[in-house]
């Protein structure tokens, strides 16, 4: 029997994954023993539980809805064991030989994302709020398991890292579903008061993104020049509402918000090594 591992189809989740990964790698490298290489050895073991995915949820997701698991489903659970357990055994060897400690807190702390994104699937809610942000929360969990590995240290860095990564992928929930929904109205053109009230949870979340950029700034608690790096979604995605049509490009618009990603995922690493 071969195995089968479909991979993921969330184009955007990749950049989720890998933009905080590679931004971690970078800060942590900057640290007194401090090594890109060493975070990059780990890459393929993300990778492989990234992938494990799909084959396992589709798995459940038949099972819980349909009552069985399928006839491929055999393939598909060979595949999803074998990438998780690949990696799982990389990580127990990077715990145990390796001396990164922190990796315990950092794998359980997965797991209970893991298990409250499993819970919303389940509860067939898994494009509510509660749902995509824990997986996205999950997916940026890369950057301080990459800013570890690097600097083999878990500091405060490590930490800030994740939760700037989360604070602006987080945005993509509520913008993701304002252009899913203007698309689907299929209006010629939408009056101001139809774009404002299509956009209200896209502006929303920028503000309060905002203040709580502004508040870390001015306590000191993150650099100030990682203001920079969320500038230009915050100029993007209010003119986005104004300009709101039905006809947009889904996937020109996904190339655009992969290449702010990759704009932000710079910024930020020169607001941390400045």
């Amino acid at each position: 029997m071969r195995p089968s591992l479909p991979l993921p189809r969330e184009h955007g989740a990749w950049f989720i994954l890998l933009v905080p990964y590679l931004v971690g790698a970078w800060v942590g490298s900057a640290a007194v023993d401090g090594s890109f290489a060493r975070s990059m050895t780990a890459l393929p073991a993300v990778l492989l539980l990234f992938i494990s995915r799909p084959a396992l949820m589709t798995l459940i997701k038949r099972r819980h809805i349909d009552g069985s698991f399928g006839e491929d489903a055999a393939a598909l659970a060979l595949g999803s064991a074998l990438a998780a357990g690949t990696a799982l055994v990389f990580f127990a060897a990077l715990f145990i030989m390796g001396g990164f400690r922190g990796l315990l807190p950092l794998g359980l702390l997965g797991g209970l994302l893991f298990g409250l994104h499993l819970w919303r699937i389940l509860a067939r809610r898994e494009r509510s709020f509660s749902g995509e942000i824990a997986g996205i929360l999950m997916l940026t969990l890369t950057a301080p398991l990459a800013c570890y590995l690097a600097s083999a240290s878990f500091d405060r860095e490590c930490l800030l890292l994740w939760l700037l990564c989360a604070l602006y992928f987080g945005s993509s929930v509520f913008y993701v579903k304002m252009k899913l929904k203007a698309a689907a109205r299929k209006a010629a053109s939408f009056t101001m008061a139809e774009k404002l009230s299509a956009g209200r949870h896209t502006l929303v979340y920028l503000s309060f993104m905002l203040i709580v950029l502004a508040a870390a700034a001015a306590a000191s608690a993150i650099p100030p020049e990682s203001l920079l790096a969320f500038a230009p979604i915050t100029i993007y995605m209010p003119l986005s509402v104004l300009t709101l049509n039905s006809s947009a490009n889904i996937r020109s618009e996904g190339v655009l918000q992969a290449i702010l990603a990759v704009v932000f995922g710079l910024l930020l690493v020169f607001a941390f090594l400045n």
